[in-house]
């Protein structure tokens, strides 16, 4: 099946120019409000084990 590996281990990924620039700009906007709440538990969690 196209796009599947063949065998365990293979890497999928993403060909180089498959997105347009305007996809990226909207799924990094899309994770920057996400990585900060994730930053943000981080830090709470880690404060609480000190």
């Amino acid at each position: 099946m196209p796009g599947f590996p063949q065998k365990w281990g293979q890497e999928i990924h993403i060909p180089d120019n498959y997105l347009n620039p305007e996809t990226c700009l909207m799924f990094g906007a899309v994770m920057v409000p996400v990585l900060a709440v994730s930053v943000r538990r981080v830090r709470k969690k880690c404060r609480k084990r000190v």
